[in-house]
């Protein structure tokens, strides 16, 4: 729940309309935000990809009545071979900014609540010929009131 309140978090801002569009089968085109990596073969490009990145730690800003994590999540900014390295680093620095002062900073994702949250300048993914991208690392502190 907390990817998918990335996902949606990225795709209503309104850079979003940058990225290509997607069907995710309700027959509505929305922002190609992706929670699988890789994405499905007819998303439009340029797209994001958002996945966690490794396992969860206990958070230590949890307080005694709550539940919380430390987690790592690595955010993908894919283009095709037409897009230019201005545009998708753009896209990615778009990204970075709303997680680290943005709204992204601290949000709701159903009954967790992210404090706070970190993140890794954007960073070039790509080698000769190949499909251009950028990653951006995001930590974050998420807490829920415990059960």
């Amino acid at each position: 729940m907390i990817l998918k309140a990335i996902r949606d978090l990225i795709a209503e801002q309104p850079w979003a309309v940058r990225l290509g569009a997607f069907d995710f089968g309700d027959g509505t085109l929305r922002p190609s935000v992706h929670l699988t990596d890789p994405p499905p073969d007819s998303a439009g490009s340029p797209l994001i990809t958002v996945m966690q990145d490794g396992g969860t730690e206990d958070s230590p800003s949890a307080s005694r009545g709550e539940v919380g994590i430390l987690m790592s999540v690595e955010i993908k900014v894919w283009g095709d071979q037409l897009d230019s390295d201005k545009s998708l680093r753009n896209l990615a620095q778009d990204i970075h900014d709303l997680f680290l002062r943005g709204d992204g900073k601290r949000f709701n994702a159903e009954d967790w609540t992210v404090n706070n949250t970190s993140t890794s300048v954007p960073k070039k993914l790509t080698e000769q010929g190949e499909f251009p991208g950028f990653s951006i690392s995001l930590n974050l502190d998420a807490t829920k009131e415990r059960n």
